[in-house]
């Protein structure tokens, strides 16, 4: 089993959200039709690109700030994408030699490597999967979730073994879709904290 010692901090951050969030109201998902709501970037290569953040669960998050600064939910956000990009990075090093120059074929058999470690590929997709849907990164945690059953060699949505040829092909692209719906994710957030903080910046003028 990996070390995740220096995610500590960020897997404490979750399981907290985790334990208090069932007993929390939802706060008003009108907060996310004002007209400056940042739209949910769309990864085109992906299938389903739609549903990236899941807002129940994210109002949920944004309810155990203390004030209007969001301070506390935006440690939790930023400490999620920094551990997501770590793990997709350990996932990479799974399964391939090293990353390709752009001139280098994105053919399968150029870039596997002839080791494939699937159950530590396995591992990690769960893991991210479970931090992906305590925070509402929906599209991110069905990827995972995904991404998991094809590292054990199995395709529940057939109820179907998968040879090794067919899972890694199938890998290879649900990987690159989790890297890209992280990004569009992060660049999500941060757009909506910028307009949460211009807010409370008007709030204030008016008081």
């Amino acid at each position: 089993m990996p070390s995740y010692s220096g995610d500590l901090f960020a897997i404490l951050h979750l399981l907290v959200i985790s334990l208090l969030m069932p007993s929390l109201p939802l706060i008003r998902i009108s907060l996310f039709t004002h007209p400056h709501t940042p739209s949910l970037l769309n990864p085109t290569q992906c299938d389903d690109p739609g549903n990236i953040i899941n807002l129940d669960i994210l109002c949920n998050v944004l309810d155990l700030d203390d004030d209007d600064t969001h301070e506390w939910s935006k440690s939790v956000a930023w400490d999620y994408f920094l551990q997501a990009h770590q793990t997709i990075l350990k996932m990479e090093r799974s399964l391939y030699v090293r990353p390709q120059p752009p001139d280098v074929s994105s053919s399968l058999d150029h870039h596997l490597s002839a080791e494939k470690d699937l159950p530590q590929l396995s591992f990690l997709a769960q893991f991210l999967k479970g931090s992906s849907a305590t925070l509402g990164v929906s599209k991110v945690k069905v990827s995972c979730e995904q991404l998991e059953q094809y590292g054990s060699l199995r395709n529940q949505g057939i109820d179907r073994d998968l040879s090794l040829e067919v899972a890694l092909v199938k890998i290879d692209r649900v990987l690159k879709c989790i890297k890209v719906e992280c990004t569009a994710a992060e660049s999500w957030f941060k757009e909506y904290y910028k307009f949460l903080d211009a807010g409370t910046r008007g709030d204030s003028r008016e008081s």
